[in-house]
């Protein structure tokens, strides 16, 4: 239980930090992105949508999209649990669950992503083993545990900090720090 205490901490420590702190021009993390070998090779993106302080990841949305990427977004549900569903536009976005952006669609009329490609995670901050702090749901942890090793996972993060991950955290295969 201590490590839990440990990362609950550290969380309200760079969620108070975030906060206090005005947004800033963070497009250098996905500007930085969009020149790797990751992302050239890319032919799938998953990404979370960015809201209030966090790196930006709308314009790489929009950038992934005019470079004929498949882009796919986070649609959360009870129980910690989420989907990525396809998207072709911002426009196809609305407040969801925690007033984040999530897709219109659902199951039924949405394109579920099905393996393989790159994944954008968000993170308050990162350690030498590239686990991350989020926001403390698990939401992507669970996600990613499902993912396979099919799946790129790349942190938008210019926090470090060293801490004890979870067994259940599963970390980043790199780090874009802006």
């Amino acid at each position: 239980m201590q490590v839990e205490n440990s990362k609950a901490a550290l969380r309200r420590e760079l969620l108070s930090a975030r906060a206090a702190n005005a947004p800033s021009d963070s497009t250098g993390f996905w500007r930085g992105f969009i020149k790797t070998g990751i992302y050239a090779d890319c032919e799938t993106l998953l990404t979370y949508v960015s809201v209030k302080n966090e790196p930006d990841t709308r314009g790489l949305i929009e950038y992934a999209l005019s470079d004929g990427k498949r882009v796919f977004v986070p649609k959360t549900y009870g129980g910690g649990e989420m989907t990525f569903y396809r998207v072709r536009a911002l426009s196809e976005l609305a407040e969801g669950h925690f007033g984040i952006p999530e897709p219109r669609i659902d199951s039924k009329t949405g394109e579920i992503f099905d393996g393989g490609g790159v994944c954008v995670i968000p993170a308050l901050c990162y350690n030498s083993a590239l686990h991350r702090i989020g926001y403390g749901g698990g939401y992507y942890d669970r996600f990613l545990s499902g993912a396979g090793k099919r799946t790129t996972k790349v942190l938008f993060c210019g926090v470090f900090r060293e801490f004890t991950a979870d067994v259940f955290d599963v970390p980043a295969d790199v780090v874009i720090s802006g």
